[in-house]
């Protein structure tokens, strides 16, 4: 073969890279060699592929890596970043794989080295049901300039069996809470107090927002309305303030930051509260490190919940404090129910009973 550079070849460092417009489609990309005579083979077998799809109707041929780059450019969801995470970690396995080679088979080294590292069935489930979502994009949306679909047809991507290795909740008992809570930083001390007085998820506590606060006219009290946006459910969140969420909030009013509870390095929000400061406090408290009980700061939301129903808080109003899915219009609250509201918030810290029934495990 002619040793003789073809236009479209640029030499970067060590290795040969694509940049060539070709029947007026522009063709980029790594040769990943520094080889001249393979870097040329590999531009005309691009080359080849824009021609039959022009001529022929042949539909291109897209990486993994093509498609969930193009996934995470184009897709507008709150959970954006984690699915990034999982493509990152699955990049490795399947990344240079054009998409009709990806399958069950082709997924087993993932997921084998997934259980490798003592990962539980359902994280794997979880990245592979971001591959599952982008192979279905590329199947039913995802369309080339000639209308083509980047898939012909998406397979079927197998889920690992959970059976009874998911985790179970595991609830405080006010001695845990203390115990734990004085291992905590005070600042991450105070978000996790909010959380366990508010049952408040993770992230609607890292990007709480002081524009979300809202006054209730004539009562001399405020709440906090989430936007749909920032809620899992979608639908906006009513937040009410118990005596203890209402003392936290009033001690930060002049942090000097958009956010209640920002991360003290940068001023941001934070990236999440169940990070390796609670993980060695949760230890350091001696809770119990089991597979069979999530050690997450989820628990406080947990705890919230199970303080309610203990103190007799009616189903509906469970339902609103906790932030589930209702039917009801948060802004359509009236001063009187929030006022019953908080009441049934305050009835998690008015007494603290020890009792917790746990199943042994």
């Amino acid at each position: 073969m002619s040793t003789l550079k073809p236009t479209g070849l640029k030499l970067r460092g060590e290795t040969w890279h694509i940049d060539k417009i070709y029947r007026g489609i522009r063709i980029r990309g790594s040769c990943e060699t520094s080889s001249l005579n393979i870097a040329t083979e590999v531009l005309e077998i691009e080359k080849e592929k824009v021609r039959k799809a022009q001529l022929f109707g042949v539909r291109p041929q897209h990486t993994f890596l093509e498609a969930a780059t193009y996934y995470l450019k184009t897709k507008k969801k709150r959970s954006l970043a984690k699915d990034a995470w999982h493509l990152e970690i699955i990049e490795p396995f399947i990344g240079k794989l054009f998409l009709e080679d990806i399958h069950d088979a082709t997924l087993r080294p993932f997921i084998e080295h997934r259980y490798s590292t003592h990962v539980k069935p359902k994280s794997i489930n979880c990245a592979l049901e971001v591959v599952r979502h982008i192979l279905n994009l590329a199947a039913g949306k995802w369309r080339d300039k000639d209308g083509k679909t980047w898939l012909l047809q998406a397979p079927m991507i197998s889920m690992e069996d959970i059976g009874d290795t998911a985790a179970k909740p595991y609830p405080l008992s006010w001695k845990e809470q203390d115990n734990l809570f004085s291992h905590l930083t005070r600042d991450l001390a105070e978000a996790c107090q909010f959380k366990v007085n508010t049952g408040l998820r993770d992230e609607e506590v890292c990007h709480l927002r002081w524009d979300w606060e809202h006054e209730v006219v004539g009562h001399n009290i405020s709440v906090f309305i989430i936007p749909g946006g920032r809620v899992k459910n979608a639908e906006d969140r009513l937040v009410v303030l118990n005596n203890i969420a209402k003392q936290i909030v009033d001690k930060r009013r002049d942090n000097g930051s958009e956010w209640v509870f920002p991360s003290t390095k940068t001023n941001k929000p934070r990236f999440n509260l169940n990070n390796s400061s609670w993980k060695t406090a949760w230890r350091a408290a001696g809770l119990p490190v089991s597979p069979k009980w999530t050690r997450g700061v989820h628990n406080l939301k947990h705890t919230f919940g199970r303080r309610l129903r203990a103190a007799g808080v009616e189903f509906e109003d469970r339902q609103v404090l906790l932030g589930h899915t209702n039917g009801s219009i948060t802004t359509h609250y009236s001063g009187p129910e929030i006022l019953n509201l908080i009441e049934a918030a305050n009835s998690v810290c008015s007494s603290r009973p020890e009792a917790v029934l746990r199943r042994v495990v």
